[in-house]
C-alpha cells in the first residue's frame, strides 16, 4: 500500500511540477498496478486512472478511446464510493474529451447537465456540512 502511495503522489507531482506527462504515466500506471492488485484500495485505482486518462487526453495523438474507458472507470469507482469531487473532477475531463472527439450536440449536453446536477449536489454537501455547528467545531479543534 505504501509503494502505491508514493508512486501516485510522485508522479502527481510530477505532474504538477511541470514535469512531462511520459514521466509521470509510468508511476501512475505502476501505482494503479499495485493499488489494483494487491491493496485493493479503489480510490487510489480511481485517482491513477482519472490522471492517467487525463494524461493520454493531454497527449497529442493520444488515443481517446484509452482516455475515455479510463475516465468512465475512474468515474464509475468514485460513484461507487460517493466520491463526489473525484466524479466531479472525471465529469469534466469526460466534458472536455467529448468536445475533442466531437461528440454529437445530445450527448455533450447530457452530460453537461448531469455534470451540474452532481455539483449541485455537492454544493449542498458542502452546505449541510457548514451549517452542522458541531462538526465545524470538531473541525476546528482538528478531529
Amino acid at each position: 500500500m505504501h509503494q502505491a502511495a508514493a508512486l501516485f503522489v510522485s508522479g502527481y507531482a510530477t505532474l504538477r511540477q511541470g514535469g512531462a506527462a511520459q514521466e509521470a504515466k509510468p508511476k501512475l500506471s505502476r501505482a494503479l498496478k499495485l493499488a489494483h492488485s494487491q491493496c485493493c484500495n479503489h480510490q487510489l485505482v480511481a485517482q491513477s486512472l482519472s490522471l492517467i486518462g487525463t494524461i493520454v487526453l493531454d497527449t497529442r495523438g493520444g488515443d481517446l478511446s484509452q482516455s475515455l474507458d479510463m475516465l468512465q472507470s475512474s468515474f464509475t469507482l468514485s460513484k461507487a464510493q460517493e466520491d463526489l469531487p473525484a466524479q466531479l473532477g472525471c465529469l469534466q475531463s469526460l466534458l472536455r474529451l467529448h468536445r475533442i472527439r466531437g461528440s454529437n450536440k445530445e450527448e455533450q449536453d447530457a452530460l453537461q447537465s448531469y455534470h451540474k446536477r452532481k455539483l449541485g449536489q455537492y454544493d449542498g454537501v458542502l452546505a449541510a456540512a457548514a451549517a452542522d455547528e458541531d462538526r465545524v467545531a470538531r473541525l476546528t479543534r482538528g478531529g
